[in-house]
């Protein structure tokens, strides 16, 4: 069994609230979106608040030696965060883009670079402590996400069910507001499987029914393939115990009953069919008229024009790749390519781990970073890999590679 010392009162409440700012951020700016509010302020709010948490933790657990040594994953993880961090330096924007993060200039680039991924990252790299912290404590996140997915539906359900991708200029977008969704279904779809008491089913069975219901309204081919991958994760994962995989069994016979039939006559079906048959149509928001397909062709292309140290951050649209191996490869070349294959066997490695140290209460945070790694092949761009999920499948994999379990 994984036992650590206990948080600090002010480590367990700081840490609380920078968990519940960052899974209520979207909340916050759907809110401002609602009642007609400017959302810039809000957000640089939020987002500083959160990077500040972070700093100040990740500074005292490294002066006080809470890490228990780097493997050689995570000496990836923070060369490519360097290298990252250079390219940004060096990289000229030829394109203001109405749709994405130039349109404010270069020094915008800065601060979302550290407040969405550095800062997000180094919130969840954690030593031991903070570790068990989290895992054992997925209601925080299960509340933000519970609420989000609540907002999404019942403030932009008819919106989004009428195919509308509007709102950017607000600082959200058809996108962002989906994953709350997600997250809650990742959730509730663990507890319904994993956990053993009453209050927690009953509750995993509500977040089950709204969060597919958002996945249906959202017409998202990326949120049905990350549900249907999320799911026969956690069915091979209820094979460690009798009581996991009937209950599995039992939900998977639900799904296939009543939930995939809905699901397939929601436009995401029609969406999905389309890209899989290369006949992707779907337009990017902001006036480009652009695939996922051609943002992919192009990535490849300025990939071959400079195959060594990449230096593309984004096209010459000001767009980015919306899979985030091939935009490793546009900003990274083959250096970044080398240091995210190392990264993402970190990530899987610890992973496995997980799944073999802890017992089910802990299998959410292999089920929401596949959810999120799913995701980057539609959506995700060079920052994929400097995120949450790298950051605490990656803790995983330190934490339990030395004699830290006691």
């Amino acid at each position: 069994m994984l036992r650590a010392e206990n948080l600090s009162s002010w480590a367990k409440y700081s840490f609380s609230s920078a968990i519940i700012v960052r899974y209520m951020f979207y909340s916050v700016l759907m809110m401002g979106l609602y009642l007609g509010t400017h959302n810039s302020f809000v957000s640089l709010g939020l987002n500083m608040y959160v990077t500040i948490i972070a700093g100040i933790f990740f500074i005292a657990d490294f002066f006080g030696h809470k890490y228990s040594g780097f493997p050689l994953p995570l000496k990836a993880q923070l060369l490519y965060i360097l290298m990252m961090a250079f390219m940004l330096l060096i990289y000229s924007p030829t394109l203001l883009m109405g749709y994405g993060a130039i349109d404010h200039g270069k020094i915008f680039l800065y601060y979302t670079f550290v407040s969405y991924a550095v800062g997000n990252f180094l919130l969840f790299f954690l030593p031991r402590n903070r570790f068990i912290f989290i895992a054992e404590n997925s209601w925080l996140i299960f509340i933000c996400a519970f609420i989000s997915s609540s907002l999404v539906i019942f403030l932009f359900g008819n919106d989004l069910l009428e195919g509308y991708t509007g709102w950017e200029n607000m600082g959200v977008n058809r996108s962002t507001i989906k994953q709350p969704l997600a997250v809650l279904f990742v959730l509730s779809l663990s507890w319904f499987i994993f956990e053993r008491k009453l209050w927690i089913f009953l509750l995993s069975c509500v977040g089950l029914l709204l969060s597919l219901y958002g996945v249906y309204i959202s017409s998202s081919q990326s949120l049905l393939v990350s549900v249907a991958g999320i799911l026969f994760l956690a069915f091979l994962m209820s094979f460690k115990n009798k009581i996991y995989l009937i209950k599995s069994l039992i939900l998977a016979i639900s799904m296939g009953i009543f939930a995939i039939p809905y699901l397939i006559y929601s436009k995401s079906w029609e969406r999905l069919t389309s890209l899989i048959f290369l006949k992707d149509e779907y337009l990017l928001g902001g006036g480009y008229d652009t695939s996922r397909i051609d943002l992919i062709q192009e990535g490849l292309s300025l990939f071959r024009e400079s195959p060594i140290f990449g230096g593309n951050i984004y096209n010459t649209q000001g767009l980015y790749c919306h899979c985030f191996p091939i935009d490793v490869l546009m900003a990274g070349g083959v250096i970044g390519a080398i240091l995210m294959v190392i990264i993402l066997y970190g990530c899987l490695r610890g992973a496995w781990r997980i799944y073999k140290n802890c017992d089910g209460k802990y299998y959410w945070i292999i089920l929401l970073s596949l959810f999120l790694f799913s995701q980057g092949l539609f959506h995700g761009d060079y920052c994929t890999l400097i995120s949450m999920q790298t950051a605490i499948l990656l803790s995983a994999d330190m934490i339990f590679s030395k004699d830290n379990i006691r």
